[in-house]
């Protein structure tokens, strides 16, 4: 049998998976069809991903009962925004210093953030918060 551990990491990538296709697909329209600046579109596209993950994982990845719902997504939020700023610094010093293709370095730093976001959120927003 699946670890309860395993278990809620699966579904946080299944979750995360929706949220980041809300994500990127707002990124895109931004950027190539209304002509955004990719650092001004992910402002736009990473929290409406967050809050979608918020949702996603609440209701059906931890199953989460605890009440305080405003206190608990401002935990989250601020899981997130540490996130976001790692994801700026990386999608900017890969397009910028290293020539990526934003989308591409937007990828990149999704994988190295999403393991922080797990981390943090499993134990403090959703453990410590039943």
């Amino acid at each position: 049998p699946m670890g309860q551990n395993a278990r809620y990491l699966l579904g946080y990538l299944l979750c995360g998976g929706c949220a980041t296709f809300l994500d990127f697909s707002v990124f895109l329209v931004l950027t190539d069809y209304f002509g955004i600046w990719y650092f001004h579109a992910n402002f736009v596209s990473y929290p409406l991903g967050m809050s979608t993950n918020f949702i996603l994982n609440k209701v059906l990845n931890f199953r989460n009962k605890y009440r305080g719902y405003l206190r608990q997504f401002g935990i989250f939020v601020l899981i997130g925004l540490l996130g976001l700023v790692v994801n700026q610094w990386i999608l900017y010093s890969l397009v910028e210093s290293f020539g990526f293709f934003p989308l591409l370095a937007k990828a990149v730093a999704l994988g190295i953030v999403v393991a922080w976001n797990f981390t943090a959120n499993r134990y403090l927003t959703f453990e410590l918060m039943k």
